[in-house]
């Protein structure tokens, strides 16, 4: 006997694309994890086609951290790219996603102030 097919019943039009997963995706909401620097975990429920850049302004918003100082990492990824969706890394609802700061804009933001004479 032959394993059904992941489409089951649906075979034919799901072969044709007529049944798109990333379509279904885009509607759902997902609830995604990030790890902060202080090691706290933070939930944050985003779309199913949210952008890196998108997580990237809720955790501004969230924890006042530059979004040109943000980087983020999962399963050993850097997602580097703000413009592709997190789906796009394999982040999934559920996922942990580790927040670091650029070294760069890290100095610039922690660092304090000296004055130079």
């Amino acid at each position: 006997m032959r394993p059904a097919a992941p489409c089951g019943d649906r075979a034919a039009s799901c072969r044709r694309g007529l049944n798109a997963p990333p379509a279904a995706a885009a509607a759902t909401t997902m609830r995604v994890m990030v790890r902060t620097l202080r090691g706290e975990r933070v939930a944050l429920d985003v779309d199913g086609a949210a952008t890196v850049a998108r997580l990237k302004g809720m955790v501004m918003a969230r924890e006042g951290v530059a979004v040109d100082a943000q980087r983020f990492f999962f399963a050993g990824l850097h997602l580097d790219d703000d413009a592709l969706p997190l789906a796009h890394y394999g982040v999934r609802h559920g996922s942990v996603v580790f927040l670091s700061l650029r070294l760069r804009a890290a100095a610039e933001q922690y660092a304090p102030a000296v004055a130079l004479s």
